[in-house]
């Protein structure tokens, strides 16, 4: 396996994409947890509310790849 292949395996790892989905999440519902009602209320966003959504997305669409691939 030459290096080009290793990294597209990397890349296209559904459970890789999953766990950094996650960890985005916890990232940023941390960093914005205190003042999250608020921010949402004023529409006054930020970076850690992007970080969010990116890991929302990046989390379900791991997960319908997953899903996908467990059907028979």
């Amino acid at each position: 396996m030459n290096f080009r292949e290793l990294l597209i395996n990397i890349a296209e790892n559904n459970y890789l994409n999953l766990f950094v989905g996650i960890f985005l999440c916890y990232c940023g519902l941390n960093e914005a947890w205190g003042a999250l009602h608020e921010d949402i209320r004023s529409l006054n966003f930020g970076a850690h509310h992007g970080i969010i959504v990116i890991g929302l997305i990046n989390t379900f669409k791991s997960l319908s790849h997953i899903i996908k691939g467990t059907k028979t």
